[in-house]
């Protein structure tokens, strides 16, 4: 998933499925290359979403938060295509929001619109029992324009 040659300054990270593998949950996986691009002073990053249909998004939200920050005054590249969907959309729209300008989308549109409902959930009240849809997060419309931004 994640290419890191020692020695180079420029962290590639492809991600083609937001869900844990067996044994290796995706979120420890993340947080693992963010502490190795750490280590090696990463001045830019490439977040490969062209192949991914989606998945639990929950899975990387803390690594859409830091990555900004390990990759603190570089840019970071934002790769999308007509197969980005769904989480793969809410965590672009996510990099792009704490990134700021330092984040660029770069590609074909995304296979849906960035404003989509993405997870949702069902809350059940403990004394009573009864049962409430709550409406999932969105992301931003600011991330349908692939490499228009």
């Amino acid at each position: 998933m994640a290419q890191l040659p020692r020695g180079d300054d420029i962290l590639y990270l492809q991600l083609n499925r937001f869900r844990d593998a067996d044994g290796a949950p995706m979120a420890d996986y993340l947080a693992n290359v963010l502490a190795e691009a750490g280590k090696r002073k990463i001045r830019h990053a490439v977040v490969d979403l062209r192949f991914s249909p989606g998945g639990n998004y929950m899975l990387a939200t803390d690594f859409s938060r830091l990555l900004p920050e390990v990759v603190a005054n570089g840019r970071i590249f934002i790769l999308t295509s007509g197969n980005t969907f769904s989480a793969a959309i809410s965590i672009a729209s996510r990099l792009k929001y704490y990134a700021g300008a330092r984040a660029v989308l770069v590609g074909e549109e995304m296979g849906d619109a960035g404003q989509m409902w993405g997870e949702g959930g069902t809350t059940v009240m403990p004394n009573s029992r009864s049962r409430s849809e709550t409406p999932p997060p969105t992301t931003t419309g600011k991330t349908a324009a692939g490499c228009r931004s």
